[in-house]
């Protein structure tokens, strides 16, 4: 009798679970880190994309403007005014926006020959675009930009491959967004700062184009 009661409870708990997952869903599909359903009939490069980096970018804000979460997550002197500066810089309207794809790297011979575990390199290889980046900049524009980072999945229709939104802006902080497909029509998005000296003066489809060959040794990425 109290296995049965304890199977109608778990039952129960489940059921109401789902429930207010799903309402969730239907009610908050205009918010970052909200499940929300898409169709795109524009190709990945699509006004929802851009948008929804730069909600993923202004929420990265948010968390260098917690300064309980700040306190909680570090005490590093150097960390605090590279904090500070990122706080203070407006990411409402970037200068420029380019969408990256075909981002292959020419590194082959980190990858493995096994048809099970290559897609999982390549994977861990594109989300460290901004990481790499960012440790070409010292150990405490790394430690920093680790403490603020976004991360949302959210079902949307046309995206093929994996597409990086580079979001420029008046001052030394940018923003990457990453978008990566999955099964089922399944987006999972990677937002993260940048901090990179040569990304202050990128003007031009080509100017990125050269910068990723030089700075990541990837010569083959399409750039809009």
């Amino acid at each position: 009798m109290k296995l049965k009661f304890a199977c109608l409870v778990l039952f129960s708990f489940l059921f109401m679970s789902c429930n207010n997952r799903h309402k969730s869903v239907t009610n908050d599909t205009d918010k970052a880190t909200t499940m929300s359903v898409i169709e795109n009939n524009q190709g990945a490069d699509s006004v929802f994309l851009l948008k929804h980096g730069l909600q993923l970018t202004q929420l990265m804000q948010q968390l260098a403007n917690d300064s309980a979460y700040i306190a909680y997550a570090t005490q590093a002197k150097g960390i605090k005014p590279l904090i500070a500066s990122i706080r203070k810089q407006s990411y409402s309207h970037p200068r420029k926006v380019f969408v990256i794809r075909h981002l292959q790297t020419d590194k082959k011979d980190w990858l493995s020959q096994s048809s099970r575990t290559k897609p999982l390199i390549i994977d861990r290889l594109l989300r460290t675009i901004p990481t790499r980046l960012n440790a070409q900049s010292g150990s405490n524009v790394l430690a920093t930009t680790s403490l603020l980072f976004a991360e949302d999945v959210f079902l949307y229709q046309g995206l093929n491959e994996y597409t990086l939104y580079l979001y420029l802006y008046e001052g030394n902080c940018h923003s990457m967004v990453l978008y990566r497909p999955a099964k089922n029509n399944i987006v999972q998005a990677s937002a993260s700062f940048v901090i990179h000296k040569e990304l202050d003066n990128l003007k031009t489809a080509t100017d990125v184009k050269q910068f990723f060959a030089k700075t990541l040794n990837m010569k083959q990425v399409e750039v809009f």
